[in-house]
């Protein structure tokens, strides 16, 4: 089937590979409008290098890259991480993280270099607001600053802002550099670092500033650029100028790198992001292409979109319907009310004549405090809400209890896990307040017999374990919708054949490098929102799109400006006359004046973003305006509006009343405008199959899906842990961390976090150090006498499908005839384990994995090796026979 059938002539530009089977256009950015399927071409574009790299390859010739090219995406958003994660899971070599996730992956691979260990934990945005208050009190109560101008918030901001800088930021007054202030705010931020180093905790700015420091070092950026043939970026509209640092280093100036995002929908500079970066980084690549034609949204609503924003956003380009207009509700107008309420309740006895459910619409506000007393009237009025502000389902308190669990079932020397277990379900605990050691123990009688088959059953699967820990503990009559959710997360990760423990371990790596679940932040409404209408921030739809959008609240307040403006490099402070009132002077005034501007180039961004969620229909709930622009006074008329009401109002000239709207069903069913003459059928969401079926390793050897399969191995899918010399059972999370530490060979790292935790490798430590040791692990002022890949990722097209896997070491020996390839999977085992049972367990994947090389490489000989970390079986090397 053709790579780009179902692609727009835009998008398949934008696919299309070339000779070697590298894209025509190697680097690129792109300009992508809402809804105009940015990540359907992404992921073809993936897909198309992917299936263009599964040629055998030539490991005889040493100047081949041995490797299939791995692939790096990285989304500036969580909800758009969680979507190329879920789309992209079938191909081994692409690996998908945020921004900040990619980060933490750097900082600790080769956080060393720069003397920070790669055990440490990542403050979310809470934890670090108090971390950094506590450091500012001390400070102010060592040598306070003067508070007859300024109250101590004013100062802590400023300390904020010098803390959050990529570089050097001038503090001036009138007088000029204060120079105290300077001396305060760096021994503020002295003592943050202090506590921050004492906790072994980073923000997420340190991860950044890590992370550029590192890949700015020749040695690590040509590792990553060796490791990554091509680099994907999407969302890099929310970027700043550290990232783009971060991404310059990475892809080094020949990488093939896409970049994705849209100007339009960059609305985070409370977060840092600068769309001016942006557009930089953008002008320095070679081509630069735009995805114009919107296949989410109604032409009616398009057009709407095209007439309020073309005014309002310097250099906005029409978007072009992607669809056919087609059945009732289609409408975008401004609906005219006395109060918000009244227009809000006239659309949605509009909507509900017509059979629509509230949920199928959402309510958008620029902020849900603000409108308080407009949503009271609401629900006053008998409407349902489900209010959010957020778009991450697994901040709900009662997802955390979930995940804390969870992973404390799986993990139960988890003493922090098992506190606060302990305070969401109180009845399992003492009466009396235990000891933290004690936790543990006096939580374990509910779980014990559940733990006893996790750790040394066979069949306990994902769904299995939630089956038995709702049954104890009621979490479905609990938890509700939060529970579902939960339920849909986990089933997930049940059809990818993942174990309990793994499921534990991504849910720890999620808690440490996001603070959020990916997967649940586009999971649709749980059933109790059938009836109620949705309400949430306009950041909060931000990747969201619904059938129906109601915008309300948008009058908007002008900011009055306060004696702090921050901009790149300066941040100005105003003084205080003898009254207590601000002193602005020209210079301050005019660095006033220049936030303002970029505010309200940021807010017409955020209607944009705003109006963009719709699907089917648009309704902007508005005062009417008494006096029509022919009578006003003529410097009123000449005014540039200023806020969403206006804009609105200049530019969406369809006007229902609030009264004909909820009186008349013929009110709002005129016929659409329809812009484009040729109107082509929506983009399907579908990846195109490039083979017949894609299947791992594991589901494989289970026989999922496969014609001809090649029998279930003894064992598959259940996880092992480390084996620790103390009474701690299982830890699969440590185990990992040992693989990782080991996968890049940061052995100095491995043996500190090994005796941290209490994980006994002296049988390692000492089989590195004989002849084999030496052979597969040569060290670095030795050649090796093999070529060295770690973690392979291959894709092996057979008749019937496309097996994928990934082998932890492959060394390849010799050339010509005399080729060989050993193949090395590695094991932490957390018990004791039978030599003979070991290779047993482990045989068929090995099996795989050497006719999968062999397939694919052409050499005759392919030996197969298990690495028994911890030396549970007595042996640290295993040969396993694959005869």
């Amino acid at each position: 089937m053709s790579a780009t059938r179902e692609l727009t002539a835009e998008q398949r530009e934008l696919v299309a590979l070339g000779e070697g089977g590298e894209p025509v256009l190697s680097r690129v950015a792109v300009s992508a409008d809402a809804g105009s399927g940015k990540t359907s071409t992404l992921v073809g574009r993936v897909a198309a290098i992917m299936e263009a790299s599964m040629a055998p390859h030539d490991l005889r010739r040493k100047e081949a890259d041995l490797e299939a090219p791995r692939i790096l995406c990285v989304s500036f958003t969580e909800r758009s991480a969680a979507d190329l994660e879920e789309r992209l899971s079938s191909w081994p070599s692409c690996e998908v993280y945020t921004i900040h996730g990619f980060c933490a992956r750097v900082a600790r691979e080769f956080g060393a270099r720069e003397g920070l260990s790669p055990v440490f934990t990542i403050l979310d945005a809470e934890a670090e607001d108090d971390l950094f208050r506590e450091s500012f009190e001390k400070t102010f109560l060592r040598a306070p600053l003067p508070t007859g101008e300024h109250a101590p918030d004013v100062f802590e901001k400023i300390c904020r802002r010098l803390k959050d800088s990529d570089g050097p930021i001038e503090v001036r007054t009138q007088a000029g550099r204060d120079a105290r202030l300077s001396e305060f705010a760096h021994a503020t931020i002295d003592e943050f670092e202090h506590e921050k180093k004492r906790a072994h905790a980073l923000e997420y700015g340190d991860l950044e500033k890590y992370a550029v420091r590192l890949l700015e070092l020749p040695e690590v950026a040509q590792i990553l650029q060796r490791r990554f043939a091509h680099v994907f970026v999407d969302e890099f509209q929310d970027t700043n100028a550290i990232q783009c640092r971060i991404m310059r280093a990475l892809v080094g100036p020949k990488g093939g790198l896409f970049v994705v995002g849209d100007e339009k929908q960059s609305i985070y500079r409370f977060r840092g992001a600068d769309v001016d970066v942006f557009r930089a980084f953008v002008a320095e690549l070679p081509a630069r292409r735009r995805l114009s034609m919107n296949f989410r949204s109604d032409p009616a609503v398009i057009d709407a979109v095209n007439s309020v924003c073309a005014p309002i956003i310097p250099g906005y380009q029409p978007m072009r319907p992607g669809r056919n207009a087609g059945g009732e509700n289609l409408v975008a107008a401004r609906v005219t009310a006395e109060t918000d309420a009244d227009g809000v309740e006239a659309v949605l006895k509009h909507l509900g004549r017509s059979g629509v459910d509230p949920s199928s619409a959402v309510l958008l506000l620029r902020s849900v405090t603000r409108g308080e007393r407009f949503l009271a009237e609401l629900e006053r009025r008998g409407y349902a809400l489900a209010i959010s502000a957020s778009g991450s389902a697994s901040l709900d308190p009662r997802m955390k209890a979930l995940m804390n669990l969870w992973s404390w079932a799986c993990e139960p020397w988890q003493k922090l896990r098992a506190a606060k277990v302990a305070v969401d379900f109180p009845e399992v605990a003492s009466a009396a307040r235990p000891a933290r050691e004690a936790l543990p123990e006096l939580l374990a009688g509910p779980l014990d017999k559940i733990r006893a088959e996790l750790f040394f059953g066979e069949e306990l699967d994902c769904t299995t374990l939630l089956e038995r820990l709702d049954s104890t503990f009621g979490l479905s009559r609990r938890f509700g919708s939060a529970f579902e959710a939960f339920e849909l997360f986990v089933l997930r990760h049940q059809a990818r054949g993942v174990a309990p423990a793994r499921l534990a371990t991504r849910l720890h790596r999620i808690d440490e490098e996001a603070g959020r679940i990916p997967d649940l932040v586009s999971l649709p409404p749980p059933p109790e929102l059938k009836g109620a209408l949705r309400v949430m921030t306009v950041h909060a739809s931000k990747g969201l799109e619904f059938p129906y959008v109601i915008l309300a609240g948008l009058a908007g307040r002008t900011p009055s400006g306060g004696p702090i403006v921050a901009e790149k490099k300066q941040l100005w402070l105003a003084g205080r006359d003898d009254e207590g009132d601000l002193e602005k002077w020209d210079a301050f005034l005019a660095a006033e004046a220049r936030e303002k501007e970029a505010a309200l180039s940021e807010s017409a961004r955020t209607l944009y973003v705003a109006m963009t969620r719709a699907e089917r229909g648009l309704f902007a709930v508005s005062r009417a305006d008494p006096m029509p622009d022919s009578e006003k006074p003529a410097r009123a008329r000449k005014e540039s509006p200023k806020n969403w009401d206006e804009w609105i109002k200049q530019g969406l000239t369809k006007v229902i009343p609030a009264s004909a709207l909820a009186g008349e069903a013929t009110a709002s069913k005129s016929a659409p405008v329809i812009s484009e003459k040729a109107i082509l059928p929506p983009l399907s969401d579908e990846l195109p199959h490039y083979a017949p079926a894609r299947v791992g390793v594991t589901a494989l050897l289970r026989g999922e899906n496969i014609s001809a399969p090649l029998g279930k191995a003894k064992g598959a899918g259940k996880a092992e842990g480390a084996r620790f010399s103390g009474p701690d059972p299982r830890p699969a999370r440590i185990g990992d961390e040992i693989h990782r530490l080991l996968q890049f060979e940061q052995l100095e790292a491995l043996w500190k976090f090994a005796a941290d935790s209490r994980v006994d490798l002296r049988a390692f430590r000492e089989w590195l150090a004989t002849e084999m040791g030496r052979k597969v692990f040569p060290p670095s002022n030795e050649p090796g006498s093999a070529r060295v890949l770690r973690e392979f990722a291959f894709d092996w097209k057979r008749p019937t499908e496309t097996v994928t896997g990934r082998i932890d070491r492959l060394l390849i020996f010799g050339e010509g005839e005399g080729d060989e390839a050993w193949i090395i999977d590695y094991k932490t085992l957390f018990s004791k384990r039978s030599p003979g049972k070991f290779r047993e367990t482990y045989a068929e994947q090995l099996a795989v994995y050497a006719e999968a090389i062999q397939n694919l490489t052409g050499i005759a000989r392919a030996r197969t090796f298990l690495l028994d970390v911890a030396c549970a079986t007595g042996s640290v090397w295993h040969e396993v026979s694959c005869d």
